[in-house]
């Protein structure tokens, strides 16, 4: 129990895979770009294609494990709504209370029956683990950008997952409703504080692209290929999956996604 707390504290990928349970993703791909995170986790936009396990990677096992190093953390969560974000809190939230190894492994900080020891245990209130100080903000707290964002809240972790979607380049009055909104929650990050967020881009002139051209973030993307092109070798998907995917989406739906 010693080596594997140890291991997930400082191994990414083991914690995803040995400690969260989620096999699936044994593979060198995840273990490339949790290696790749490990070295430089701050300030980018990591823009993967789907089913490249970004959200689980990045916004299920980085959080747990930075919360698990240190539980004094307050961690906001951002979709483009609230009921989106709080399905990724759903999920952390289920592995604190339900994911045995986990448990054993961090009984100082995961409570046995957090619905009835913990200060705050909900979707819509945040979940708060055992910490010792006292601040407003919850250990994690679910919030959307367009809908539901919170005021007088200073996290000291930013997680935005899918801020962008496809509605929200529906009109460049939504563009820029969106990019505007995005900029405003900035404001909800402590002095010093640190900012992941993964996405999909869905227009030439989106959201995402905005903050890429500010620097607000840094872009880190991969396309599903290893050339970028829709015939070259896939690093996840059998050729035969890919041509099927390009052929039911379409080509624009496939090259966003």
């Amino acid at each position: 129990d010693k080596l594997y707390r140890e291991l997930a504290l400082n191994d990414l990928y083991f914690l995803l895979v040995y400690v969260l349970g989620i096999e699936f993703a044994m593979n060198d791909w995840v273990y490339e770009r949790c290696r790749e995170f490990e070295a430089d986790p701050d300030g980018y936009l990591d823009l993967w294609p789907r089913e490249h396990f970004k959200s689980t990677t990045i916004t299920l096992a980085a959080v747990i494990q930075a919360i698990l190093k240190d539980p004094e953390l307050t961690v906001g969560i951002f979709s483009f709504n609230r009921p989106a974000a709080k399905g990724f809190l759903r999920v952390i939230k289920w592995h604190f209370e339900s994911n045995a190894r986990l448990r054993a492994l961090f009984p100082d900080i995961l409570w046995d029956n957090p619905e009835r020891e913990a200060p705050k245990w909900s979707e819509d209130d945040g979940i708060i683990v055992k910490r010792q100080g006292l601040p407003k903000e919850a250990t994690i707290e679910a919030s959307g950008v367009i809908d539901g964002m919170p005021t007088g809240r200073h996290y000291a972790l930013m997680v935005y997952d899918d801020v962008e979607t496809a509605n929200s380049v529906s009109s460049p009055e939504m563009v820029t409703k969106t990019t505007e909104m995005v900029s405003l929650s900035f404001n909800l990050g402590r002095e010093g504080g640190r900012r992941w967020m993964v996405g999909t881009i869905y227009h030439f002139a989106s959201t995402y692209h905005e903050l890429i051209r500010r620097g607000a973030v840094k872009e880190r993307k991969y396309a599903a290929t290893k050339n970028c092109e829709f015939d070259g070798e896939p690093w996840l998907w059998s050729p035969e999956t890919l041509r099927k995917k390009i052929r039911d989406m379409g080509t624009y739906v496939a090259s966003c996604q």
